[in-house]
C-alpha cells in the first residue's frame, strides 16, 4: 500500500468520518478513509484513485478540510472540501 501519511480525521467538514482514519497511498495514488470504531477497523471507503498521482503528504485544517499534495513534477495544493 506504501502508505505516505495517516491521521485521525477530527473537524466539521466531513462529520460523518469523526475519529475515523484517513490514509494516503503512494503506490495507489489513492485516499482512502478507514471506518475506525471501538479500536477495530469495520470498513474501507476509497476516497479516490488515480486523481492527483502519488499523496506524498495531507494535513487536516481546525475545520476539517483536508489538503493533499502529489509527488509529480507538476505538483499542486489540493484542497478536499464538500
Amino acid at each position: 500500500m506504501a502508505i505516505s501519511s495517516i491521521q485521525f480525521y477530527q473537524g466539521d467538514e466531513f462529520p460523518e468520518w469523526q475519529g475515523d482514519l484517513i490514509v494516503a497511498s503512494l503506490n495507489g495514488k489513492s485516499l482512502i478513509r478507514l471506518d475506525y470504531e471501538n479500536n477495530v477497523i469495520v470498513d474501507e471507503e476509497i476516497i479516490f484513485r488515480n486523481k492527483i498521482g502519488r499523496i506524498r503528504d495531507f494535513e487536516i485544517d481546525t475545520k476539517g478540510n483536508i489538503y493533499l499534495v502529489s509527488d509529480s513534477p507538476k505538483s499542486f495544493l489540493w484542497k478536499l472540501s464538500k
